[in-house]
């Protein structure tokens, strides 16, 4: 029937979205939603399409509708707020972050988004009661972690940091290879060098793509003055990522060095 295909259709649109077919994905949309007007998933996809397409009145447009049909519709607050972040108007996404938690307590992803905009404008206490809130009584255990984590971080209190991090890879069933790579360098900051090294470690054996991992390995062995292992570590990082710069100047370091040091053998 048509809620069937309207289903239907909102996948299409959102598989357009994604791919940037946006002409199709809209024709696909508006569809779904003369099917089934009262379908807010549609919506939603074609407010999120409108955003990805930078017509952003469209979006605000259909994220309003949405919520005089729903005000319990969490993803129309967030993609309102997102519109207003993009704009740098941070006190308007915090109004509407705030006014959505109001009316749906357990939004996590308003939560984090809200102590987002609180921890880049210096309110790390706001952004802690909400992070804390998270993991008390909500669902987003590692995100909520990963982001107390940042926070612990940029405040240098490495211990905390690490502990956080610690916690968002195991909520997240260690598969999080951010948080891995972030407790390494909690790790290092605490001068704790070798389980800084054995975590990255842990990283790159679980997935031999992740070049940030290769590249903090490097930094680890320039450290420890292991410089063929460093130049291995951003060998292979430039070979998964040719255009890191950084991996290609620690190269030509090591390089330099070692020219120096032949040089002053023979001299």
């Amino acid at each position: 029937g048509g809620k069937r295909r309207s289903r239907t259709l909102t996948l299409l649109g959102r598989a357009y979205n994604q791919a940037g077919l946006f002409n199709k994905g809209e024709a696909a949309l508006l569809e779904a939603i003369n099917l089934s007007p009262a379908d807010l998933k549609s919506r939603n996809e074609l407010g999120s399409l409108y955003f990805n397409a930078g017509e952003l009145e469209k979006a605000i447009d259909i994220y309003n509708e949405i919520l005089l049909l729903d005000e319990y519709y969490g993803d129309a607050y967030k993609g309102l707020a997102k519109i207003k972040v993009g704009e740098g108007k941070f006190s308007d996404a915090e109004v509407l972050l705030e006014k959505a938690l109001r009316v749906i307590p357990y939004y996590d992803e308003g939560r984090r988004m809200l102590a987002d905009i609180f921890f880049k404008s210096g309110r790390n206490a706001e952004a802690r009661i909400q992070l804390f809130w998270i993991l008390e009584n909500g669902k987003d255990i590692s995100g909520a972690s990963f982001q107390l984590g940042q926070l612990y971080y940029n405040e240098k209190n490495y211990t905390k940091a690490g502990e956080y991090y610690e916690k968002a890879y195991t909520a997240s069933d260690n598969t999080s290879l951010e948080s891995l790579n972030n407790l390494a360098l909690a790790l290092k900051a605490q001068g704790k060098i070798d389980e800084a090294e054995s975590t990255l470690l842990k990283a790159v054996e679980t997935d031999g793509t992740y070049s940030r991992a290769y590249y903090n390995l490097g930094l680890i062995y320039l450290d420890k003055d292991e410089p063929q292992l460093a130049l291995n570590a951003f060998k292979t990082v430039t070979a998964l990522n040719p255009l890191h710069e950084q991996a290609w100047y620690n190269i030509g370091y090591i390089h330099s060095q070692r020219g120096a040091v032949k040089a002053a053998v023979s001299a």
